[in-house]
């Protein structure tokens, strides 16, 4: 039987991000979807959700993951879009890549090397698909972008290029201070 390794990360919240103070040494930013957020082991197309529990709503995702079959990863931090808007039905966004060891920056590029980078506007998303969030250096540029869609996207979350993914089974509410979520509201 497969065992989740790790609760899906959860960054520390930040507040607004135009009341943040500087961030120290580099930092990557990517959207933060309004969605469902899970871990998927890739071999099997077993879901979890955030609290380690088989993702109930699973079954809507058939399609995109077998599409995620086509890649080499084992395990992949996504965030499922289904039923909080009629956008991206079915779709996955990867959003990580769960291996030990290797800074956020590399995991990201695997990622990007598998699957198209999700476009920020909302009307590019299809359903029963799988995107690769993409990142960038420039926060503001990209929370101002992505508040125009404010509902579909909640904010950005920044992450420090070198983390680690944080494994851990204590607790689905521990937060890890290299990440920090900046939401709209």
């Amino acid at each position: 039987m497969i065992e989740i390794p790790t609760y899906p990360a959860r960054p520390v919240n930040g507040g607004k991000l135009e009341l943040a103070s500087p961030k120290r040494g580099k930092w990557l930013s990517e959207a933060k979807w309004n969605g469902w957020r899970a871990v998927v082991h890739n071999p099997t197309g077993r879901m979890w959700n955030r609290h380690g529990k088989p993702l109930s709503i699973a079954r809507e995702f058939v399609p995109a993951l077998e599409i995620l079959k086509g890649c080499d990863m084992e395990w992949l931090d996504v965030e499922a879009l289904e039923r909080r808007h009629d956008i991206g039905r079915g779709t996955l966004i990867v959003l990580d890549v769960i291996i030990p060891d290797v800074a956020y920056e590399i995991r990201k590029g695997m990622a990007l090397k598998f699957f198209t980078e999700a476009p920020f506007d909302p009307a590019g998303i299809k359903n029963d698909s799988v995107y690769s969030s993409g990142y960038t250096d420039d926060a503001e540029g990209l929370y101002g972008r992505l508040m125009r869609h404010a509902g579909f996207f909640e904010g950005i979350v920044m992450k420090r290029s070198e983390s680690t993914y944080p494994f851990q089974l204590r607790s689905d509410a521990k937060e890890t201070t290299n990440w920090v979520k900046h939401r709209f509201i």
